[in-house]
């Protein structure tokens, strides 16, 4: 057993990760993904060939946290579209600021009808959804979206290959360890077991196919992070 986990399994009082009492979301967030800048640079740059600027059309993002992303697309874009932040965390909700944001307390895994949207962004969310549910939400994300909306996800995956799976998962392992101690990272992952539940790539294609959309394009890929582009 690498040295590593030996000093962190013999501590039996495991700090257990939550986002509903996690503090200062955005630095650790930014902290647990590994080129999380450009990825959010990608998407925001993206988000002018959907955008419609009419406060007629909805943008939502799922999982919206602090509303961190809806406010970038506030500062570069300064849309008249409404802007609709979806999350279950209170917590996090009460960290969004601006006021331009609709913030909606909600719990995907109940009903939730999307409606007239030019843009529908999940940046690491769907994972944490039960994969049975998985389908059934992205076909309600298919249609709430108008003809020729895009809907831009971003999701932790499985690699195919074993190989290049331990690779990834060490690499990341490397990264996590700048800042966060090797007791904090066993006790996420340990955390999470149960939380969690990614994909490979070609399974989340094939049930975004199996929801309606024809056209899906991968633009960011970090070692087990990518970011997919789906246009209805």
């Amino acid at each position: 057993m690498p040295e590593m986990w030996l000093c962190v399994v013999e501590n039996t009082e495991k700090k257990f990760f939550s986002f509903s009492t996690i503090q200062d979301f955005d630095s650790h967030f930014k902290q647990s993904i590994p080129r999380v800048e450009i990825l959010e640079q990608n998407i925001i740059d993206l988000t002018n060939y959907f955008l419609i600027d009419d406060d007629k059309i909805n943008i939502y993002d799922i999982g919206c946290s602090t509303g961190r992303l809806l406010s970038k697309v506030i500062d570069k874009y300064n849309p008249k579209t409404n802007l609709i932040g979806i999350d279950k965390e209170v917590n996090l909700l009460q960290e969004i600021k601006n006021d331009r944001i609709n913030i909606l307390k909600i719990d995907l895994l109940k009903s939730f009808t999307f409606e007239n949207a030019c843009i529908i962004y999940s940046i690491f969310t769907l994972q944490f959804l039960p994969i049975y549910k998985r389908l059934e939400i992205l076909k309600s994300i298919y249609n709430g979206l108008l003809k020729g909306g895009a809907f831009i996800f971003a999701e932790k995956v499985y690699s195919e290959n074993s190989k290049i799976q331990d690779i990834f998962t060490f690499l990341y392992y490397d990264f996590k360890k700048e800042s966060f101690t090797e007791e904090e990272i066993f006790n996420k992952e340990f955390s999470l077991r149960n939380q969690m539940k990614s994909l490979n790539i070609d399974e989340n294609i094939k049930l975004l196919k199996m929801a309606g959309f024809s056209i899906v394009e991968i633009f960011f890929r970090q070692f087990n992070f990518v970011g997919f582009l789906c246009i209805k």
